[in-house]
């Protein structure tokens, strides 16, 4: 558990202070002597001497963090803390993150799950790299970048409004009552109203139908330029009507539910969030105006067409579909569109991140040569029937479930692509033929998991197959599987389970692989020391050939040879993996669940075998010399 203690005192003498010293301390602020030559303190925050990098982070009473003015580079470590213990203020736990207008250095991800998603809202400067890089990530922000000084409440003529009070303005973030036509007010406190929602919470109640029973009608006043994360998020679909200022600028993610119709937007619209108009009037075109410099992949869906007015320097519209200003990335297709075949210009280098996403009308796509990048999710949950590409097409990634759960597909012949990443044809269930071309070099963990695929044929320029890449949860081989798979003399990496689904019953390694052999169907070694796997569709006894040493993860693992009854395994045997020989749990005779070893092992007396299998209640027979 932290210890909470209001102050931590650096010395002058001290001159080196390591990682993680003071992680159990949170909430406390240090002081630093002026003699000191290494540290300072900038606002309760333990620096460095100069005062551009940040050490350890200081928190408010409300345990909002707040990176000082100066500070330069943000590190997602400096907050980790916060996530990484027990506490009792759990819930508000870095919720609030402040980043100053000095900040100009940002990571390119973000991994921690509680800085970005519904769990964090950073508070950047407007037209600083901080918010920048808060567009980059697609995470909550807004431009308070101060705490908010006092609060204030407004009666309406039914209910009542509550405001956060700063010094030149004030927020709405919360309504009860039963208005029939909310008018929000110009001024609360005297200070301009800018913004609606504090970007953590909607400004309804959860059970807002029974707080807001009569409510038909917001209108938004003249000087509010943001509506931030999920302000409006709880409106009932279709049964309220929103009137939006002509000053309005950002609209942030899942600002409007999902269910919102809407078919205009305000002519300064800059910022468009994830989801943050929900439905879009299916009659009319979404107009790109010079004035919208973020738009976010998943910012609405069934557009039935794009269109442009006046230049702008990050979007172009080229045929009804959104591009980068150059044309060289394609951000969306629109949803809505009827069109079962597309051609992706020649000049497009990257296809974005769920840029055709769940385009269920989509049948067709054909590649071009100037290709080079497919984002996640892509293609997800489309309607595709038919990849196509040029002559002259070579792709360096196929992102993550670029193409999954494209339930149509049945045969793809790919480009050469240098990394088909991880997922990125998972839950293709109809897809039964893969053709990769020479020049494919990785295919990445669960590509083709719960596809059709029984007879994975791969190029000689194969260098990596990633784990469980031909994996389906029922963990049983798929039925008209070949009887070998065969691994190319480049392939130096082989992941756990790859071809756990492929019911064949031996591998096959070119002689001039470094890295593999195979000896009686099973995956060893060039050195025939490690055995790598036994094919999934083996059945009965298998036989561990003699000198191996060592038995790798999941060789054995019931659920990746369910066939195998018998294993018999020689006394140069001195390490089995735990993951091998795992009980299965099925039905007895009473209904109850009852653990089963479906494997018996085959040893000499006193061997490691023999050891592994009481260690691990394995069921076991001294006969392998009978």
């Amino acid at each position: 558990l932290p210890v909470e203690q209001e102050v931590i005192y650096i010395p002058a003498s001290l001159e080196n202070i390591g990682a993680h010293a003071f992680d159990l301390f949170i909430g406390s602020r240090f002081e630093v002597s002026e003699d000191n030559r290494h540290y300072r303190a900038v606002d309760g925050a333990l620096m460095n001497k100069a005062g551009d990098t940040v050490y350890y982070i200081a928190t408010d009473a409300n345990f909002r963090v707040v990176f000082p003015e100066g500070t330069v580079e943000f590190t997602e470590e400096l907050i980790d803390v916060y996530h990484s213990v027990s506490t009792s203020f759990e819930d508000n736990d870095v919720r609030q993150i402040y980043l100053p207008v000095s900040m100009t250095k940002f990571p390119e991800k973000l991994s921690g799950y509680k800085t970005r998603g519904k769990d964090a809202v950073y508070h950047c400067p407007a037209g600083s790299e901080a918010e920048n890089f808060a567009l980059r990530m697609g995470v909550r922000y807004d431009n308070e970048t101060e705490v908010a000084k006092d609060k204030a409440t407004v009666p309406t003529q039914k209910g009542m409004l509550s405001f956060d009070i700063y010094e030149d303005h004030a927020v709405l973030y919360g309504y009860s009552g039963e208005d029939e036509t909310l008018e929000i007010p110009s001024e609360a406190e005297g200070k301009p109203v800018t913004a609606i929602g504090n970007g953590l919470e909607p400004i309804f109640s959860e059970d807002h139908e029974k707080d807001t029973p009569n409510l038909t009608k917001i209108v938004i006043p003249e000087g509010v330029m943001d509506l931030n994360s999920q302000a409006l998020n709880v409106v009932r679909p279709g049964g309220v009507e929103v009137m939006l200022p002509s000053t309005l600028r950002k609209i942030d993610e899942e600002a409007f539910s999902y269910s919102a119709a809407l078919s205009s937007l305000p002519e300064g619209i800059e910022v468009l969030g994830k989801n943050c108009i929900g439905k879009w009037d299916r009659t009319s075109p979404f107009v790109v105006t010079p004035q919208m410099r973020y738009i976010d992949e998943e910012f609405m869906s069934f557009i039935p067409v794009f269109a442009q007015e006046g230049e702008n320097e990050n979007y172009s519209v080229r045929d009804g579909v959104l591009y980068s200003a150059d044309g060289s990335v394609l951000i969306r297709y629109p949803g809505g569109s009827s069109a079962e075949e597309f051609r992706i210009p020649e000049g497009t280098v990257s296809v974005g991140d769920k840029a055709f996403y769940y385009n269920e009308n989509l049948k067709r796509i054909h590649l071009p040569g100037s290709l080079k990048q497919i984002g996640d999710s892509a293609f997800e949950s489309s309607g595709l029937t038919e990849i196509t590409c040029e002559d002259s097409t070579s792709l360096e990634t196929i992102g993550s479930r670029a193409f999954a759960s494209c339930k149509e597909l049945t045969e793809i012949s790919l480009p050469p692509v240098k990394e088909i990443m991880p997922y990125a044809f998972e839950d293709c269930e109809s897809l039964h033929t893969v053709h990769f071309a020479e020049g494919t070099r990785a295919i990445g963990d669960s590509a083709f998991g719960s596809t059709a695929v029984t007879d994975p044929r791969f190029p000689d320029s194969l260098v990596k197959i990633g784990s469980y890449v031909y994996y389906d949860y029922d963990s049983q081989p798929r039925e008209g599987s070949a009887g070998t798979i065969r691994i190319p003399a480049r392939v130096t990496k082989i992941g756990w389970s790859a071809f756990q689904s492929i019911g064949n019953t031996s591998f096959e390694v070119d002689p001039e692989s470094e890295s593999f052999c195979a000896v009686d169907g099973l995956l060893l070694d060039k050195g025939k020391n490690v055995l790598y796997r036994c094919p999934a569709g083996k059945k009965g006894k298998v036989i561990v050939p003699e000198g191996v040493a060592v038995i790798d993860a999941y060789v054995f693992d019931a659920d990746g040879v369910p066939g195998v009854t018998d294993v018999e395994i020689p006394d140069s045997v001195v390490y089995i993996d735990t993951t091998n020989f795992d009980p299965v749990y099925v039905d007895g005779e009473n209904g109850e669940r009852e653990q089963v070893y479906p494997i018996t092992i085959h040893c000499s007396k006193g061997s490691y075998a023999e050891n592994f299998a009481i260690n691990h209640g394995v069921p076991y027979k001294i006969n392998r010399w009978e």
